[in-house]
């Protein structure tokens, strides 16, 4: 493959869907219904392959295409991963980077809560919060916490890591070593709600 694009523009009728990202090989790109187009017999393109982006918008009179990078310059400056769910402190929703290298957050359309919550982050990297990743066997032994009426895994800001039942009523403390995905900013963890999730 020589790159990706997304189709975000459509007027009339068009062998491409908006929102939808489509593969570059070779200077081809294949429509929704499975035509190529940019090969050499391809009598309406004399200009060559879909090579580059610029090539693609210039030909394409029905649909206009963005670039999507293999990892967005932002995900290098925060130091996430695409589409890596995370928190800012001081913030309450989950926010993470599409492949486009966009600021996404679980608040309502046109919230401009978006943008501070980019400029935050950009300045401030080290407030990101990340969710929790966990291993097979990491997930196997709060599978076995849980089933055992112990599902809530929470660190406490001295580093210390325990597991306790729903209603508070007990807890155990565990090594500190293990969970390290858990942090004392991390919001405690239901491992029921969180394995169930996985489903």
């Amino acid at each position: 493959m020589d790159f990706k694009v997304r189709c975000y523009e459509i007027k009339g009728d068009s062998s491409f869907s908006a929102g939808n990202t489509y593969e570059v090989n070779n200077g081809v790109i294949k429509g929704d219904n499975g035509c190529e187009f940019g090969t050499w017999s391809d009598s309406r393109y004399e200009a060559g392959r879909s090579n580059t982006l610029e090539n693609l918008n210039k030909w394409f009179k029905t649909a206009k295409f963005e670039l999507i990078p293999d990892r967005p310059r932002i995900c290098e400056v925060l130091g996430v991963e695409v589409g890596e769910h995370f928190k800012i402190k001081a913030y309450g929703p989950e926010a993470w980077i599409n492949e486009v290298g966009k600021l996404i957050a679980d608040v309502c359309p046109g919230n401009s809560i978006a943008d501070s919550m980019l400029y935050e982050v950009i300045n401030h990297p080290e407030k990101i919060i990340r969710t929790p990743q966990f291993s097979e066997d990491e997930k196997d032994l709060m599978r076995q916490f849980a089933i055992n009426g112990y599902p809530i895994f929470y660190r406490c800001a001295g580093g210390s890591l325990s597991v306790r039942k729903l209603d508070s009523s007990s807890w155990i403390p565990l090594p500190n070593s293990m969970l390290p995905s858990i942090t004392a900013e991390s919001e405690d963890i239901n491992a029921t709600k969180y394995l169930e999730g996985l489903k």
